[in-house]
């Protein structure tokens, strides 16, 4: 018996071990698994954040060329409204020196008109005189 007991024992001993390199077994495909679902929910997370970044990278992208669009807008405001002023200065400009060269035409023309009078009573008072001189010759 004590040689069945010893076989029992034996036995129990096997099962046991057999038992223990199941439970190392399972205990080893449940880290696997738990290693791949943390990779796997890493790899989610990873893919998340990227995404996440991306969408933001775009946002900033696209905010920026409103704001480019919005400065050369501003900038072609800007630049009309000073070519308008040029105009502006330039075509008043223009107007005062018509207006000042109408003026001098003006001024020079009754400034040769004084000129043809005084000339023609120069002439007339020259003449007066040669004819009076003459008569007294004459006389």
């Amino acid at each position: 018996m004590e040689n069945k007991n010893q076989m029992m024992a034996d036995a129990a001993a096997q099962v046991s071990k057999t038992a223990a390199q199941v439970s190392a077994a399972a205990a080893e495909v449940a880290a696997k698994e738990e290693a791949t679902g943390i990779k796997e929910q890493a790899s989610q997370t990873f893919q998340n954040v990227k995404e996440q970044a991306s969408e933001q990278f775009a946002s900033a992208q696209s905010r920026v060329s409103d704001l480019a669009g919005q400065a050369a807008d501003k900038i072609n405001s800007f630049s009309d409204q000073a070519s308008d002023k040029i105009n502006d200065f330039t075509d008043a400009a223009s107007d005062k020196f018509n207006d000042i060269k109408e003026q001098a035409s003006e001024k020079f023309s009754g400034f040769a008109e004084k000129l043809k009078e005084m000339a023609a009573d120069a002439l007339e008072s020259g003449a007066n005189a040669a004819h009076n001189l003459a008569s007294k010759i004459k006389d």
